[in-house]
């Protein structure tokens, strides 16, 4: 009987920690690719605090969607971008909603976009265009981001 009071909280906590890295698990493949794109700039970027930047560069919010697109699955990408978007939220502000962009990221589009490695870009040079991180780049980040 003692032993059971003993290990049913460690059990409670057990469980409740595994639920939390699965919601982790299922959010790394955009934070990752999200992460990975704060190192770029784009048009705009620069002159526009970082958050706005963040939440509603056309730009950086299409590299995100396509980035997303060839590397994670339809659950990490609903649960990435919730992330992301409430985040957004919280300051008032929108992104670009990824349902309404979904029907131009086609294998045609993506495949036609340039792939940026990690250093490529230096940190003053605004991108004018949508660009994808190279896989490389984002197994990087993803791998940092192991928790």
């Amino acid at each position: 009987m003692h032993l059971r009071q003993l290990l049913s909280p460690l059990l409670v906590l057990q469980v409740s920690s595994f639920s939390l890295a699965s919601d982790t698990e299922s959010t790394r493949c955009i934070l990752s690719i999200t992460e990975a794109l704060s190192r770029l700039s784009f048009t705009g970027s620069l002159s526009t605090p970082r958050k706005i930047d963040t939440c509603t560069n056309k730009l950086r919010t299409y590299s995100i969607y396509a980035a997303g697109t060839l590397y994670c699955s339809s659950t990490e990408i609903r649960d990435g971008l919730q992330i992301l978007d409430d985040e957004c939220e919280e300051d008032g502000l929108q992104r670009i909603p990824y349902d309404a962009v979904r029907p131009e990221l086609t294998e045609r589009y993506l495949s036609g976009l340039r792939v940026v490695e990690y250093g490529e870009v230096s940190g003053g040079v605004e991108l004018d265009e949508v660009v994808v991180v190279s896989q490389d780049w984002y197994r990087r980040v993803l791998r940092t981001n192991v928790s």
